[in-house]
Order: C-alpha cells, then structure tokens, then sequence
C-alpha cells in the first residue's frame, strides 16, 4: 500500500498543503498506519455534513486550542476561513472559545488543592520546606521565564515544539 495513487489522503493533504512536515518521518516508518489513521481523521471533514466555513472554524479552534497551539495551521485555516468570507469577529470568537479548554486545569486541580489543604488543616500546622518559601525572583540570577524552560526542556527531551515558530515562517 505504498506505491503512487495507493495513498489518496496522505497524498491529497500534501498536495492541498494540509500535511504537516513533523509527520514525515511517521509516514516512512508505516506509510499503511498513516494512511488510515490520516483517512480516519479526515472523514468528518469530507462527510458533507459540514459547511467550508464551518469546517474552517473548527480547526482554528483545534489548531489554536492549548492542547494543541499550532501556529501554521491557525495561519492557514484563518486564511481559507477570511478566503471564504467568515468575517474576522466570528474567527475571534472561535479564538475565544478555544481558550476555554484551559479553565478543565483549574476543574481538576482546584478540587485537588482544597482537599490537599483540608489534609494538612487536619493533621495540625506544617512548615514548608525552605525551597518552596517565596523568593526575591529579580535577585535571583538562576530564574528563568517560561519560555527559557520550556525550550530547555524541550531541547533536554530532544523534540522541537519552537519548530511550530520556524514552520511559521516558512508558510509566510
């Protein structure tokens, strides 16, 4: 199933330029799963149930989602979506919804920071460890900001989410 033609997905994304580079190398260690799994993926958007503009909407809102944050695809679908006459209000609201994906961090973790305050109550007062008392973060030379870390990590672990920037740039 590897041949030319035997592959229409996989081969009508890239064409029409809905591949993504970073699934290059998944596609030649098994080009039969990807296929698949991309045909399976993209048969909602191929059913006819949805229109084009709607279509367009619900993948800024993936492509965008904090899940996801994938800049070339939100730049892409904003495009086709402005192509096919949504107007930039709806785009920003869609924008805004997906932000709401993020507030499921503080459905999980609230519940779980008061039960974990109500141990502590209960089994009488504890001191912190010194490493988690507040610092003077100006002072501190070994601070790093979010963005240092995460590239950090991400470099640690070998991948490249700062790609999602480069690819950006090359779609521009």
């Amino acid at each position: 199933m590897t041949g030319p033609g035997t592959r229409p997905t996989v081969e009508r994304m890239r064409d029409e330029g809905f591949w993504n580079p970073l699934w290059d190398d998944l596609d030649r260690m098994d080009p039969a799963w990807t296929e698949q799994y991309m045909a399976a993926a993209m048969q909602p958007l191929e059913s006819g149930s949805l229109t084009p503009r709607e279509i367009q909407l619900l993948c800024i809102a993936v492509d965008a989602s904090c899940l996801h944050m994938y800049a070339p695809g939100v730049r892409r679908h904003i495009r086709a979506a402005l192509e096919l006459g949504v107007e930039p209000e709806a785009i920003l609201d869609v924008l805004k919804f997906a932000t709401t994906v993020g507030i499921h961090s503080c459905n999980i973790g609230v519940p779980i920071l008061v039960e974990e305050m109500e141990r502590r109550a209960a089994s009488g007062p504890v001191s912190p460890p010194e490493s988690f008392l507040p610092r003077d973060r100006a002072a501190d030379p070994q601070d790093r900001t979010l963005v240092d870390l995460r590239r950090h990590d991400s470099e640690e672990r070998g991948d490249h989410d700062h790609e999602h920037d480069r690819a950006d740039d090359l779609e521009r």
